[in-house]
């Protein structure tokens, strides 16, 4: 999620974008995300993206996923992937604050999951923060961020955790035998990036 840094999140939000209206953010997105032939990427949009929904109407992700063949849009705030027959992989982006402590709203989450509802993977967009555990058998990403704190982060102390994770997975017809998880970190942000887009 958060595919759009969106509009009007909050006052002075304009001032922190480099484009705000919703036909630039679509060109700047289909033009900037990387393509790569043979990578796809499945995404589910965020509060962000939701800002311009819930402001007039238009789901600017659908738009973004119109132009870009490689980008297939999975729907909003919420998706589930079935990546074979025993793994499935939830994608969620809640609108919620974050907490102290990392694993907190994850555990919530899960704790209030059906016992034959639990995805086998669940990846947690919105805190811009890296984390991993296993909780009721369930596999719990954070997945990190690739933009650098903003003013209003740094104002508010919120600490971002920019990188990615790359997983490795052993399965069978039981799910998941073995995870191989990997965080790649990005340690040197670019400069003022969420307005300076190149």
């Amino acid at each position: 999620g958060d595919v759009t840094d969106g509009v009007k999140m909050r006052p002075g939000h304009e001032y922190e974008l480099y484009t705000s209206s919703s036909d630039e953010l679509v060109e700047s997105v289909c033009k900037n995300y990387p393509k790569i032939e043979g990578i796809n990427t499945y995404f589910i949009s965020g509060n962000h993206d939701a800002s311009i929904f819930k402001a007039v109407g238009h789901d600017i992700c659908k738009d973004i996923s119109d132009k870009r063949s490689d980008m297939i849009y999975l729907g909003r705030d919420c998706a589930v992937i079935d990546l074979c027959d025993s793994v499935d992989l939830e994608l969620r982006h809640p609108w919620d604050g974050g907490s102290y402590a990392l694993s907190y709203r994850p555990q919530k989450m899960v704790e209030a999951m059906e016992a034959d509802s639990k995805p086998k993977i669940l990846v947690i967009g919105h805190y811009h923060k890296s984390f991993y555990m296993f909780y009721r058998n369930v596999h719990v990403f954070c997945p990190g961020c690739f933009q650098a704190q903003t003013p209003w982060e740094r104002g508010k102390s919120i600490a971002v955790h920019m990188g990615g994770w790359i997983l490795g997975l052993d399965i069978s017809e039981k799910g998941i035998d073995r995870i191989y998880p990997e965080f790649i970190p990005f340690y040197a942000p670019i400069k003022d990036d969420y307005k300076n887009l190149r």
